[in-house]
This record gives C-alpha cells, structure tokens and sequence, in this order.
C-alpha cells in the first residue's frame, strides 16, 4: 500500500515529545531501551496499543475490553511486556496482578 519511503515519511518523527518523536500518530522511541515505534489509545472500556519493532523485525499488537475494570492502560503494560521478551529483556515489574491482567484477557 505505500512505498518504502511512504513508510520512511509515515514514521519519520517531527515533534519532539519527552523522549520520543511524535510522527503522524506514531511515537518513536525506545520502549525498555528497546528501539520502537508505537501508538496506542483508550476509550472507556476499551484499550489498545501497537508496537512495531523495526531492529527485530518484529510487532506486538495488544486490544483490551476490560481494562476500566482495573483502572490502569492494561494493553499498554501488557504489550510493553512483551516488548522486553521479544528483545531478551526482563519485564518491568507491574502493579497489575497476575490474575487481574489474565482476567483482562480473558
């Protein structure tokens, strides 16, 4: 759908943020010391984040529905998580329980 340099200029960050570029919607900037470009949002009772990985090759896309029920951006926790194991990195320790982050998936 676009070109190469479509993608270059898509992500390509403009405005500086407080350690990351903003880019078209996109963030560009390290997740865990992790090179990442990412955009997540929330309404009420969903949740959402995308997180691309262009050093790894590799994306992480996490959608919650039951995220208001804990109080915290539970796909964002989630997916930076699993941010850190795709790059060999130890997770940040999280204030979400186990058993309440698997009922969010559940």
């Amino acid at each position: 759908m676009l070109s190469p340099g479509g993608f270059e200029q898509l992500f390509a960050g403009g405005a500086e943020g407080q350690g990351f570029t903003y880019a078209m919607g996109w963030r560009r900037g390290p997740i865990r010391g992790v090179p990442a470009i990412h955009h997540g949002g929330h309404l009420y009772h969903f949740r959402g984040k995308m997180v691309l990985l262009p050093d790894e090759n590799k994306g992480v896309v996490v959608l919650t529905n039951a995220s208001s029920m804990i109080g915290r951006t539970t796909s964002h926790v989630i997916a930076n998580g699993v941010v850190a194991l795709l790059a060999d990195k130890r997770p940040a320790k999280s204030v979400i329980s186990l058993k309440w982050a698997l009922s969010g998936l559940a």
